[in-house]
């Protein structure tokens, strides 16, 4: 997540979220997250360390899990850009 500036807000300690149902319509007609092609997606952080992680489609590809991990959202330190171009 961004603010305005594009700047990178900290990503809050949830545990793990359950999204049951998963569904997209597809050509009008209403298909499972798994039929649609869904695809797990990693968020990562600057350092390539996962921060939240999905578990695999489950219930006939209709459910999934979103957990957080431990690894800071936001890495503090490093060079930042100060001033002009």
């Amino acid at each position: 997540p961004t603010n305005r500036r594009g700047a990178l807000m900290p990503l809050s300690d949830f545990g793990s979220v359950a999204f049951t149902h998963a569904w997209a319509r597809k050509n009008g007609v209403e298909v499972s997250a798994a039929e649609a092609g869904a695809t797990p997606i990693t968020m990562i952080n600057a350092r390539g360390e996962p921060i939240a992680t999905p578990s695999i489609l489950v219930n006939d590809g209709t459910a999934f899990a979103i957990t957080r991990t431990e690894n800071p959202a936001v890495v503090s330190g490093g060079s930042r850009r100060r001033g002009g171009f």
